[in-house]
């Protein structure tokens, strides 16, 4: 559990104030901004396109569009899932696109204040700390605020070295 308490005041990116929704991935707690959610969704069938990075699972039929998903653990460096998982999609916009998040478990909304977002520790929470606005108390547990725009920007997509 990270303890945001004794964090020192942040200089981490500012955060839209509002409602945010809480996930699961392994054992951690995410959150994104709930404005950018679409939809929750149980598992779909995803079919699998060749030649992306492993954490892109492939397109799935959300609304008669095809939407690209993302396996948020492999992407976060969380220890992968099995296949028979299961498994929560969220639908964000991102970019002007819906795209579709793999996550282990959707929580509840909270509400986030710009003042309530603390750095992440030195750690190293994430690999990467650039995806991320901060870190934020929720609840009895603390959650890291993802940054989507910087999470599925298209160079996201094409940067990582194929498996």
């Amino acid at each position: 559990m990270i303890a945001v308490a004794e964090m020192p005041p942040s200089t981490a990116r500012r955060v839209r104030t509002g409602n945010h929704l809480a996930f699961d991935l392994a054992d951690d707690v995410f959150a994104l901004d709930a404005a950018r959610v679409r939809d929750v969704a149980g598992p779909v069938e995803i079919l699998p396109v060749p030649g992306k990075p492993a954490f892109f699972r492939g397109i799935t039929n959300f609304w008669g569009s095809v939407v690209p998903i993302m396996d948020l653990r492999l992407k976060l460096d969380r220890p992968p899932a099995g296949d028979e998982r299961e498994y929560t999609i969220m639908v964000v916009v991102a970019h002007g696109l819906d795209m579709g998040l793999l996550v282990d478990r959707v929580g509840g909304l909270f509400h986030v204040s710009d003042h309530r977002v603390r750095e992440l520790p030195a750690f190293g929470l994430l690999a990467r700390p650039d995806l991320a606005h901060g870190v934020v108390p929720c609840g009895d547990r603390s959650a890291i605020l993802l940054d989507l725009d910087r999470l599925l920007h298209p160079d996201e997509w094409t940067s990582v070295p194929q498996p």
